[in-house]
């Protein structure tokens, strides 16, 4: 990848393992601002997921958000229906394809990435996508994670 050297996020993982908090924590400012620039603009990307995140280097310090194919349009308060996405990294809405708002079920991708990224697995696994879907009902992530007590300066 000439703009992206360092690979995905996907492959770093599987080589490094998990990051420790304070470049944790630089990914996902970085994420989140990249996620909400989309959101301020009335798009959503509906794939969020480490394999579509790209770094810029091989120390991991800029990234960049790929694979638009799944990217769609979304109005305020026009809820979306369709399943998009990956199912590790998808909300339980999109699941089960409960009406949704966009840029919400983008939020909880997010978040999934950055557990993904602290703790070097996914947050919720199945064997089945609907064995998937009930685990990601029935968990507490945090409680699976042992984070029970998150660091103070993860807001900074």
């Amino acid at each position: 990848m000439a703009h992206a050297p360092g690979g995905d996020l996907h492959q770093h993982l599987l080589t490094h393992g998990a990051w420790p908090e304070p470049a944790a924590r630089r990914l996902f400012t970085q994420l989140v601002g990249a996620v909400a620039w989309l959101h301020d603009r009335g798009i959503v990307h509906r794939d969020i997921k480490p394999d579509n995140i790209l770094l810029a280097t091989s120390a991991a310090d800029h990234i960049y958000l790929a694979d638009f194919g799944l990217a769609a349009p979304y109005t305020p308060g026009v809820p979306q229906q369709s399943f998009a996405g990956s199912p590790h990294y998808a909300a339980p809405e999109v699941h089960f394809r409960w009406p949704y708002d966009g840029p919400e079920a983008d939020v909880w991708s997010i978040g999934a990435v950055l557990y993904t990224v602290l703790a070097a697995r996914v947050p919720f696994d199945g064997v089945t996508v609907a064995d998937l879907r009930h685990v990601v009902m029935a968990a507490n992530p945090m409680k699976k994670m042992g984070l029970v007590r998150v660091e103070s300066r993860v807001g900074d």
